[in-house]
This record gives structure tokens, C-alpha cells and sequence, in this order.
């Protein structure tokens, strides 16, 4: 069983080690990669399992690991909160103290709100919280991501793990609407001590066919606009940043205007 590993391609640019520690995810989110990556059916990624043996396994992976200074990112191909998670030995609780016994620091990424607030006791200044967010408007939120936790649940979790000192981050991944994302920075910025953001990168024809909202909304994105408006937000806050490659990409890329057309920059 694969426990801790090295992520490659875009994730890369997030973490240099990573865990999955549930077999799919219960937030339902329309834009989500994963099924498609893992070539599984959707309806059979949105009913998470436990990964058998996990715990097991990550015990002895963890120990030949032992005292590597790289954060061991929780999770990428689910969230380490899911819904289905809530039994009285919760397994993210479990793998964080494996990890801290092996002298590893996690790095969480989640869109869980308060059920993530469990943790924080185990959570030190070495480590890193995280939260994923897409959209401020809580309406779009329930309509895209139904089974995350509200947009101000996560922002609260935020701000809870800062003042308890722990480091935090956000992931302002995939980029749906450009005025969300920039309140979203606005009203963080307190919080964060890294923001990484990137763009919608899973057009597929099964979005199109699920969500064709959601489609169309996205198809319409100008992302050499989008790209340059979150960077000068970014760089408003003081706040230190990364803009994946993908995105980072646009900023050199001007668009072809048309005949009258006035550049927005």
C-alpha cells in the first residue's frame, strides 16, 4: 500500500510528500479532479471507505521516514474530514500522531470548517494548517460543493489555527469566479501566511454534461485578466505567495483583442 509519496506534475507544486488517507470524498465538489484521475465512477468516489491497513501501513512507512524535514501534505485525492470520518479512533487524528512520533510535520489541506478543529490540539508551530477555497458566496458554495463546510466555517477554522499558532494557508484552487476569489484574499488576509492559487484546469465533457453551468461559467474565464487581478491583490496583502504554473503561465500571454475591443489592463 502506498502511504507516504512523493506527488508528481501540478500537485508537486503543492507538497513534496503527501498521504491519502480515505478512498474517496464525501463533499461532492462539481469541479473535482480526483474521480478522473483514479479512474473511478463519480457516485463511487463521492461514497468514501477506509483505506484497510492504512494506519498500519503509514507506521512503518512513517519510520523509515523518520525526521525527514518535508511536510507530509493530508490530502490530495480526498479530505482528511470527510463527513464519514467521525468514529471514536478518527483516522486523520491517528495519523497525525504517527506522524509526530516519527518527528514528521503534516501539512493539511482541508475543507472541513470546524469538523478539522478536532485536531488543533495535536497541531505545533512546525506544522501547517490549510483550507481549500473556491467560493465566498455561501448560495454557490451548496450549489457546487454541497458537502463541504460553509465558506465562513472554513474561514473561522483559519483563524482559529492562527491564533493558536500554528502556520496557515490557503488554496485558492480551482478558480471559478474572479470577484470571489478577490474577496476571498480580502478577507483572509489576517489569517494566512501563504496563499497558492490556481486555475480550473478539468474541462471535460462529463462537467459539461453534469454541471453545464458551471461549464459555461468557467469557459467564459479570461485568464490573462484573471491571473494579473488576483497577483496585484496578492501583492496588496504582504502576504507571501505562489501562483501554480498553469496560471502563472497566463501572466506572460497576452489575448489577441478584437477589432474595437479596449484592453482591461
Amino acid at each position: 500500500m502506498n502511504t507516504i509519496y512523493e506527488p508528481k506534475g501540478r500537485a508537486k507544486e503543492y507538497a513534496d510528500l503527501a498521504c491519502n488517507l480515505f478512498a474517496g470524498c464525501d463533499h461532492r465538489c462539481a469541479y473535482c479532479y480526483a474521480p478522473g484521475a483514479l479512474f473511478k465512477a463519480v457516485e463511487d468516489f463521492q461514497r468514501p471507505a477506509y483505506r484497510t491497513g492504512l494506519l498500519q501501513a503509514l507506521e512503518r512507512e512513517a519510520a523509515k521516514r523518520a525526521g525527514d524535514p518535508r511536510h507530509v501534505l493530508l490530502c490530495f485525492s480526498c479530505d482528511p474530514y470527510p463527513h464519514m470520518d467521525a468514529t471514536a479512533r478518527p483516522v486523520t487524528r491517528c495519523a497525525i500522531q504517527i506522524l509526530h512520533e516519527n518527528n514528521l510535520y503534516v501539512s493539511i489541506l482541508t475543507k472541513g470548517g470546524r469538523r478539522s478543529r478536532r485536531d488543533f490540539d495535536l497541531l505545533g508551530p512546525e506544522d501547517r494548517y490549510g483550507t481549500t477555497l473556491t467560493f465566498y458566496d455561501a448560495m454557490d458554495s451548496r450549489r457546487w460543493e454541497p458537502g463541504a463546510a460553509d465558506p465562513r466555517d472554513r474561514i473561522d477554522a483559519l483563524g482559529a489555527a492562527k491564533r493558536l499558532g500554528v502556520r496557515t494557508w490557503v488554496s485558492l484552487e480551482p478558480i471559478i469566479d474572479l470577484s470571489q476569489t478577490l474577496q476571498l484574499i480580502e478577507t483572509t488576509r489576517e489569517y494566512v501566511d501563504e496563499f497558492r492559487v490556481g486555475k480550473f484546469n478539468h474541462m471535460t465533457e462529463d462537467l459539461r454534461t453534469r454541471h453545464p453551468a458551471l461549464y459555461q461559467r468557467v469557459a467564459g474565464i479570461d485568464w490573462h485578466y484573471t491571473a494579473l487581478k488576483v497577483m496585484e491583490a496578492l501583492e496588496k496583502t504582504g502576504v507571501p505567495y505562489k501562483i501554480k504554473k498553469d496560471l502563472r503561465y497566463h501572466l506572460t500571454v497576452q489575448p489577441r483583442l478584437r477589432r474595437g475591443e479596449l484592453a482591461r489592463v
